[in-house]
């Protein structure tokens, strides 16, 4: 068998998962602005808590709804009754033996016919970042009320995060922009704000681009060092940044994956106790 371990139990962050098959999250149009999450969703992820999945994420949940951009199917967590509904979700979810996570995000800063043509993130204005930042932390919190044993930051796919990660994209000269360290301060602005809200007990995860793919922008090393400083900024406070050839890597909070990192000679694979997983 070439994944011996798959079926073994693992564990993270004292989260018990039965196996190590999980589903991710991943865009399914049934949310709406007026649920939140649908009762088709519901069906839709407890027949895959009775398949057997040890690990199953719900999402994109959007935090920030950008007219014309955002869409408005994606599940959504703003208010008690979308918070009702996505923790009916959870229970029938875990009823079947499964571990449950959300992943939040703002989805879009701009239209995708927009992000196609290369925008500029300097004509964001400050006051919106706050706001963004902001909207990840409150949902994070309605995240632990509604039952979800983790949740995991949008950090892919032209969301938010994606943006002010890319060394294309992100042209802001100001502190959230011009340098690695400057591009790094939104996502560990919010990592530090959900990991202060939720406490130093709740599991963060984070999906993180191995390479931009596009002309300039970023590769597998540059991938292994904004990882780094994810780690760091949940773990020791987002404002120390490291580089990657300097810092070693305190024991990593979960699985991630080695052959985008290549850091099997830094990770224990059994000291998953920081709460932070990169996948």
């Amino acid at each position: 068998m070439i994944f011996k371990k798959l079926f073994e139990p693992v564990s993270i962050k004292g989260l018990q998962i039965k196996n190590r098959i999980i589903m991710p999250p991943m865009h399914s149009n049934m949310g709406n602005i007026e649920e939140g999450i649908t009762d088709e969703a519901v069906d839709f992820f407890t027949a895959r808590a009775k398949g057997g999945f040890g690990m199953i994420g719900i999402g994109v949940i959007d935090t920030y709804f950008v007219p014309g951009a955002s869409s408005s199917l994606s599940f959504f967590l703003q208010n008690d009754v979308h918070t009702k509904n996505h923790e009916r979700a959870v229970k029938e979810i875990k009823r079947h033996g499964a571990i449950v996570y959300a992943q939040i995000g703002v989805r879009r800063i701009w239209p995708v016919q927009q992000l196609h043509r290369y925008p500029k993130l300097s004509t964001l204005p400050k006051e919106q970042i706050y706001e963004m930042i902001d909207s990840m932390i409150q949902t994070a919190i309605r995240v632990r009320e509604a039952g979800y044993d983790a949740v995991s930051l949008l950090g892919i796919g032209g969301g938010a995060i994606s943006i002010f990660l890319s060394q294309v994209l992100n042209d802001r000269t100001d502190e959230w922009g011009g340098s690695f360290e400057g591009r790094m301060r939104f996502p560990l602005e919010a990592l530090g704000g959900i990991r202060k809200a939720l406490g130093e007990d709740y599991p963060i995860f984070f999906r993180l681009h191995g390479s931009e793919f596009i002309p300039g922008g970023y590769h597998v090393s540059t991938a292994k060092r904004i990882a780094q400083n994810l780690e760091l900024g949940i773990v020791k406070g987002w404002c120390k940044i490291h580089n990657s050839e300097t810092h070693k890597f305190s024991p990593v909070a979960a699985l991630i994956l080695q052959c985008l990192l290549d850091t099997q000679s830094r990770l224990q694979a059994d000291e998953r106790q920081n709460g932070l997983l990169i996948i």
